[in-house]
């Protein structure tokens, strides 16, 4: 959905909170700071990697902020593995790497610790 929203001209103050990126604690200080300013507005990137992803997006439903669509949301409503931030899931990142490793053979050990935990524990066999 895209939407215009204007901002009077008469307006001297508006408030933008930027990616709370799930920090409900950060969003309702924000919301409780700005409570007075008309024109609120959320910068996008609502979820992500707080405890309670849902508790951000419930506050700013409640409210009367302005949300654009950062790239978390773009990449979650498009169901995109990365948003181009920099982070990776690490579950996701696991998942790749065992993947890579079923599909081409262990290369030989060339640590002296490794070869040597690898022996100690053949003779315990």
């Amino acid at each position: 959905m895209k939407a215009v929203v204007g901002i009077p001209d008469a307006s001297t103050v508006i408030a933008l909170c930027g990616g709370p990126c799930s920090n409900f604690a950060a969003v309702e200080v924000f919301l409780a700071e700005t409570a007075g300013i008309s024109h609120r507005c959320c910068l996008g990137d609502l979820g992500g990697f707080g405890p309670h992803p849902d508790r951000a997006l419930d506050l700013v439903r409640a409210s009367d902020l302005v949300c654009l669509k950062g790239t978390y949301d773009y990449a979650v409503g498009f169901d995109e593995r990365d948003c181009g931030c920099g982070y990776l899931d690490p579950r996701l990142e696991r998942t790749v790497a065992d993947r890579n490793t079923r599909a081409s053979p262990k290369p030989a050990s060339t640590s002296p610790v490794t070869d040597a935990r690898h022996a100690a524990a053949a003779q315990s066999n």
